[in-house]
């Protein structure tokens, strides 16, 4: 079965540590999740230096960073979206939820492992968007009941309004052996509990954290153009994102000219062009970038055009010679200036 790479995030920490972590996170546990190091604002997961941190008033800490750029950065534990751990020395009056140690790799390797028990509903999706992959051949537009082999329905899947609802206790084993029952459309209701998302989230979920190479081969040969903006909830595009984004806005081109123009390495440009298929921001055919070009919501808005990939949008490879220059109609500016980099 098919595992993500998650992301670590350290705060506090000098460069001997962070290759310490880097060394021992090097070699995935068989069967599990792999993890790499990121900025920290990147991360799935952060792990803290305690010995860094300074109590604030209410349950805020001021965390020194050992960066020059910034500092010093205040945090409020409770307000924070992911899993956080600290490592000891703590302050006194600091009472933290989660230690982690870095004292052996075994140790680092059990903090991780905790990890990556919160992160379940992340590895969840990117298997439920793995296996959405392996069938999108077969599948057509309706809706999907996801069961396991006991017959547990494990999420709903709504090809018609683009919506993936899950069991949020759902296993990521579990979708490996589960079968795809299509149902009614009154079948569509998402049961109680389920936490419901878009297909492009799930498949973004899935494109950022694979291994695989997920980039359809025409996408490496043909023109590619702008089809729309990804429709994802704020601080989920990254600098490359937005790199391909504003040259596309521009210039559509083949892979070898967005490779020159975004100066990113073969092995990112298509992870991050891969990412942008599976949301339906790309195409390889012009006349799919012009119907989205007039289709294009307002900025906030929704689009009603379904992602390129999974059979259901212009996803036949079509071929086409020379770089249309921006302006001539050929490929479908966006407005980019709403998208913000940090």
């Amino acid at each position: 079965m098919e595992q993500p790479v998650l992301r670590l995030g350290l705060l506090g920490f000098g460069p001997a540590d962070k290759f310490k972590v880097a060394e021992a996170i090097s070699q995935p546990t068989a069967g599990g999740p792999s993890w790499e190091l990121v900025e920290f604002e990147q991360a799935d997961a952060w792990c803290i230096n305690g010995a860094a941190v300074e109590r604030l008033d209410g349950n805020k800490v001021r965390v020194r960073t050992l960066q020059v750029t910034q500092p010093v950065i205040s945090l409020d534990p409770s307000e924070i979206k992911r899993p956080v751990a600290f490592t000891e020395p703590m302050p006194a009056e600091l009472d933290a939820a989660e230690i982690v140690s870095f004292k052996t790799p075994q140790l680092l390797r059990v903090g991780l492992q905790r990890f990556e028990g919160w992160l379940r509903p992340v590895r969840a999706q990117f298997a439920l968007g793995s296996e959405l992959i392996a069938r999108e051949n077969e599948l057509k537009p309706g809706i999907y009941h996801v069961l396991d082999t006991h017959g547990t329905l494990l999420a709903v899947v709504n090809l018609i309004k683009w919506t993936v609802a899950m069991m949020p206790l759902a296993r990521p084993l579990d979708f490996e052996d589960a079968s795809w029952v299509q149902r009614p459309q009154m079948a569509a209701d998402t049961p109680p509990g389920f936490k419901a998302i878009s297909v492009v989230q799930l498949m973004w979920t899935y494109a950022v954290r694979t291994t695989q190479d997920a980039l359809p081969p025409r996408y490496r040969k043909d023109t590619i153009y702008l089809r729309k903006l990804p429709q994802l909830p704020p601080g989920w595009l990254q600098d490359e994102h937005l790199v391909a984004l504003r040259a596309l806005s521009s210039e559509s081109g083949k892979f070898a000219d967005l490779m020159q123009i975004t100066q990113l390495t073969e092995t990112m440009l298509s992870q991050t062009l891969a990412a942008l298929y599976f949301a339906g921001s790309v195409t390889t055919r012009h006349a799919s970038a012009a119907r989205s070009d007039r289709a294009r919501s307002p900025v906030g808005g929704h689009s009603s055009l379904p992602p390129e990939s999974m059979g259901f949008g212009d996803s036949a490879s079509h071929t086409r010679t020379g770089v249309p220059r921006a302006g001539s109609g050929s490929t479908a500016p966006a407005p980019l200036f709403t998208l913000r980099s940090r």
